[in-house]
């Protein structure tokens, strides 16, 4: 796995993984290799299952709200749950916000404890199926994929559960289930970007943070407003989400 490459404010919670040493690997995929087998399998066949996800690498297509996500999820969870030994395990990005229009990848982020756990949370997702992507600006820092027919199914972002990393993962999706403003808001913007660049990701998400930038403090706004103790960060320390 390539490292990282941390720099400016960003390495409070980004940067390599570490060193993870191949006989260590080794050692963890011999004595887990029928378990990962089946576990593999069994995600295989749920994404199978489940048809209307999936989008080809680059492209941006915004699919109507449906239960093949929280279907997905529901299977999904428990196996990585037991795979990475009961680390918070999360739905997120636009999937995971009900009536909202989003591209047909389910979003997971995966609560790490710090960036050595990192190394250990890939390999382990690597076992099962999983590619490791390498740290992704773009898209949520370090993340793993997972992709059935040529078509990408799944995005599993690593996160320091003490970063605003996770936490904006969580607000922003929160504050997008609970107001139907903010969904109306971010559903056009992201309909009239994925109309302007079909063919272009990169440039649809690099497009599109300025409004969730806004989105992520109305929602630190809200929060402050019903929890006058908690401490609003800045702005400028979001982490951009795909979806």
């Amino acid at each position: 796995m390539a490292k990282g490459k941390p720099n400016g404010r960003e390495d409070r919670f980004r940067g390599g993984f570490g060193d993870c040493t191949a006989h260590a690997v080794g050692v963890c995929r011999l004595h887990h290799a029928p378990l990962a087998l089946a576990e593999s399998h069994e995600l295989r066949a749920s994404t199978i299952k489940s048809s209307m996800i999936g989008l080809e690498s680059g492209r941006v297509r915004l699919a109507t709200p449906s239960r093949d996500a929280q279907r997905l999820y529901a299977k999904v969870k428990p196996i990585l749950m037991d795979r990475l030994k009961g680390r918070p395990v999360e739905h997120v990005g636009s999937t995971a916000v009900k009536d909202l229009v989003a591209k047909p990848i389910l979003d997971i982020a995966v609560g790490i404890h710090s960036e050595a756990d990192a190394t250990i949370v890939a390999a382990l997702l690597e076992d099962i199926g999983y590619r490791y992507r390498g740290f992704r600006s773009d898209a949520g820092g370090h993340v793993c994929d997972w992709r059935e027919d040529q078509l990408t199914t799944q995005h599993v972002h690593l996160a320091i559960i003490s970063s605003r990393q996770w936490s904006e993962y969580l607000i922003l999706r929160d504050y997008l289930r609970c107001s139907p403003a903010a969904r109306a808001q971010y559903a056009s913007t992201k309909c009239r970007l994925a109309a302007r660049f079909p063919g272009d990701r990169r440039a649809y998400t690099t497009a599109k943070a300025d409004v969730v930038r806004r989105l992520v403090e109305a929602a630190y706004e809200q929060l402050r407003l019903d929890s006058p103790t908690t401490i609003r960060p800045r702005a400028d320390d979001l982490y951009r989400l795909v979806g």
